[in-house]
């Protein structure tokens, strides 16, 4: 009965660090398009398996350390096994596009804002609050444009929209439509102009954001 009594908790700590290890040894990791991370093994490498090697591939350094480097945009499954078939490492590589370059020419840009930009697979998602129209347009410019992506219509035609006043009806102008359903190719529109209350004063004039447009991108 005593050896059984001494057994039990032997077995409990061997189930939990059997979890402990799986929970661990799992996770996403992130990699630049075009770049490389290196990953240090506390065991011995086995073998390596990757799922997609045109989205992400690896090279074994040592027993103990082997660099990932991405390709191509998308996600694969590096899995590592130690020397008697155990799993040291199940990662999801997910490969995201570069935009260290687009993070700097919006800070140097746009100072006093709190502009985020998120790879989503090929798009860019662009979030934060700006105090104008024509501020959001500008940062929305500026990231299609570092990024090369194209103009595209949001939808394949557009409604005109009608304002009713008392004595007479007016109808949108058709530059004002063309404006509205106009986008850029892969850039998910989340910026949000802030209300009267919310806008502070701001370096950034609508002269300054023509003058910017002109200098830089025509």
């Amino acid at each position: 009965m005593s050896s059984l009594r001494l057994f039990i908790p032997q077995v409990v700590l061997l189930v939990a660090s059997l979890l402990f290890t799986s929970m661990s040894s799992a996770a996403d990791r992130y990699i630049t398009l075009n770049e490389g991370t290196h990953i240090n093994l506390p065991n011995t490498i086995g073998k390596v398996f990757i799922s997609n090697p045109q989205i992400a591939d690896y090279k074994v350094i040592d027993e103990n350390t082997i660099v990932v480097f991405a390709s191509s945009l998308g996600q694969a499954r590096l899995i590592v096994y130690g020397t008697e078939q155990d799993v040291l490492l199940s990662d999801k590589i997910i490969v995201d596009l570069d935009l260290s370059q687009v993070r700097r020419q919006l800070a140097f840009h746009f100072p006093n804002l709190d502009i985020k930009v998120q790879s989503i697979g090929s798009q860019v998602a662009v979030s934060g609050v700006v105090s104008s129209e024509e501020e959001r347009d500008a940062i929305y410019l500026m990231v299609a444009t570092l990024l090369g992506r194209e103009k595209t219509e949001r939808w394949h035609k557009a409604e005109k929209l009608e304002f009713k006043l008392p004595n007479m009806e007016l109808e949108e102008p058709e530059s004002m439509v063309f404006a509205r359903n106009m986008t850029w190719e892969g850039i998910i529109e989340r910026l949000e102009v802030a209300t009267t209350q919310q806008v502070k004063r701001q370096d950034f004039s609508g002269s300054s954001y023509r003058e910017l447009r002109r200098n830089h991108w025509g």
